[in-house]
């Protein structure tokens, strides 16, 4: 039952936003970031529905470990895209100018 809350509650966050809010999870939209396609166009939901489910059951069967080797990637990376990204061809920029002056 606990595993159910868990995903239901994890699915409500992350997921279900994407239907909504064109690449925008909840702590996505907190950041003023979303996600988009290398060419720059609006991901569909169906890829983004996919990227978030690869990212998790990667995450799951490997106990943690493919963040690890995500986050390693992601800061040698020139454009700053991880695995989930290059294998969806995504990558996460800022909605709008978070700083003035």
């Amino acid at each position: 039952m606990e595993g159910l809350i868990v995903f239901i509650s994890y699915y409500l966050t992350s997921i279900f936003p994407f239907f909504f809010t064109k690449g925008q999870s909840l702590v996505k939209m907190h950041a003023k970031t979303k996600i988009i396609t290398v060419d720059g166009d609006v991901s569909s939901t169906g890829i983004l529905h996919l990227r978030e489910l690869f990212k998790w059951t990667a995450g799951f069967l490997t106990i943690g470990l493919y963040f690890v080797v995500a986050f390693i990637i992601f800061t040698k990376h020139h454009e700053k895209r991880t695995i989930h990204d290059l294998i969806f061809k995504t990558k996460v920029v800022e909605k709008e100018a978070r700083y003035t002056g």
